[in-house]
């Protein structure tokens, strides 16, 4: 990746649930299907911050580069308007 598309690319903070915060952390889930309101794109990095309810978001997070995006009109079995991010290692 060029210095300015690593310089172009977005970082994303999102909540994730606890049981999937440690599955992520211990590299046993490598995609995230999520709503796709936040122009997602491949080399952005995410920002994955462990969240339990009414407790708030927990430290520290987890940090992904966005790898591969499915879209809808690619799985059809994903809803209008969402994504399945997957990720890697961030650099």
């Amino acid at each position: 990746m060029t210095n300015e598309k690593k310089s172009m690319r977005k970082i994303h903070q999102l909540r994730c649930q606890s049981i999937y915060f440690d599955a992520v952390k211990e590299r046993r889930k490598t995609a995230e299907v999520r709503l796709n309101d936040r122009d997602f794109r491949v080399g952005d990095i995410v920002e994955l911050v462990r969240f339990m309810g009414d407790l708030g978001p927990f430290e520290p997070s987890i940090i992904r580069e966005i790898t591969h995006i499915l879209t809808s009109d690619e799985g059809p079995w994903l809803p209008s308007g969402y994504v399945m991010l997957s990720f890697g290692e961030a650099p």
